[in-house]
């Protein structure tokens, strides 16, 4: 793997359904290059789905991120394995450390407390570490039934061909062609891959965890002006990102970034505590990801069934 490949994987990170032209257009290469390096990626294992990632927050739930450390390197495993046992848990990242993180979607404060009890129990005597909050866009579209099964379809078949959606579904191709630009642009929708980074090929990628301070009002301020007008310059500073989660607590992001070495890292991390606004910096090498999405996937078969969508599920 190359910058290109890595480069390749922000974009289908962003929308996996963007055509081979456009991406060939957007990073300058003939489109017989994305062609070939993405077969070669897959083929190899590196990009492992094609997914339709739903928002949480169609059906009234938000995400986390719950950081734990496993008591002994041994232990990590068993941890995994049972973590998966929860279906609040939509995705598990694995380190080759003994830090690995659990995605889980919740719809209160209690039931996210709940959740990370749950967690403790389930990988005693390994810990929780820490709980984070990345920034999840409210939907700005009301779905219809149709539109939910249009949802459902995706899910099934991220890749589908319109033309063949459009037979399925009874409905007609510019039709259907709407309907889905107005679920992606309104934020109901996006899709993306699932990547296995324990398959990359003479590179690495390092996950990197930027908290910002929080303190009384004025520094609060200064922070907020940080993050929405100086954060794109802390950002860029950071050499070969290709990917990249806000976090709406505590105020941060997570960024992957690749390299051949760890000096790179270890010069992003010096450059990054440099910078007044941030609190603590942190990375992990991620090995591989596991994914679970059966919460979702009951609820988006709810909805399809529901007359009026998702009221009261």
């Amino acid at each position: 793997m190359d910058a290109l490949d890595f480069r390749i994987l922000g974009l289908l990170l962003r929308n996996a359904r963007l055509s081979y032209e456009r991406m060939a257009v957007e990073l300058g290469v003939p489109e017989g290059v994305i062609i070939n390096r993405i077969f070669q990626m897959w083929d190899a294992g590196v990009i492992s789905e094609y997914r339709t990632r739903v928002s949480p927050q169609l059906f009234g739930c938000r995400p986390a991120i719950v950081l734990a450390e496993a008591y002994r390197s041994y232990c990590k495993q068993k941890d995994i394995r049972a973590l998966r046992t929860v279906d609040r848990i939509t995705q598990i990242v694995e380190t080759t450390s003994k830090i690995y993180s659990a995605y889980v979607l919740y719809k209160d404060d209690l039931e996210l407390k709940d959740t990370v009890d749950l967690i403790r129990a389930k990988v005693s005597p390994s810990r929780v570490t820490s709980v984070l909050y990345p920034h999840e866009a409210v939907p700005s579209v009301q779905l219809t039934g149709q539109d939910w099964k249009i949802v459902e379809y995706l899910m099934d078949d991220p890749r589908a061909a319109e033309d063949k959606m459009a037979r399925d579904l009874g409905v007609p191709e510019r039709s259907l062609k709407r309907r889905m630009d107005k679920l992606l642009v309104g934020g109901a929708i996006s899709h993306t891959i699932v990547i296995q980074p324990g398959m990359f090929q003479g590179m690495t990628s390092n996950r990197l965890y930027i908290l910002f301070k929080n303190g009384d009002e004025h520094a609060r301020k200064a922070i907020v002006d940080s993050v929405e007008h100086d954060r794109r310059a802390i950002v860029d500073g950071i050499e070969n990102k290709w990917n990249m989660l806000r976090l709406d607590a505590p105020d941060g992001a997570v960024i992957d970034v690749y390299g051949k070495t760890r000096k790179d890292i270890y010069d992003d991390l010096t450059n990054l505590k440099s910078h007044e606004v941030v609190k603590e910096t942190f990375y992990t090498l991620p090995s591989r990801i596991v994914s679970n999405d059966l919460l979702v996937r009951r609820k988006v078969i709810e909805a399809v069934f529901s007359t009026d969508s998702l009221r009261g599920l």
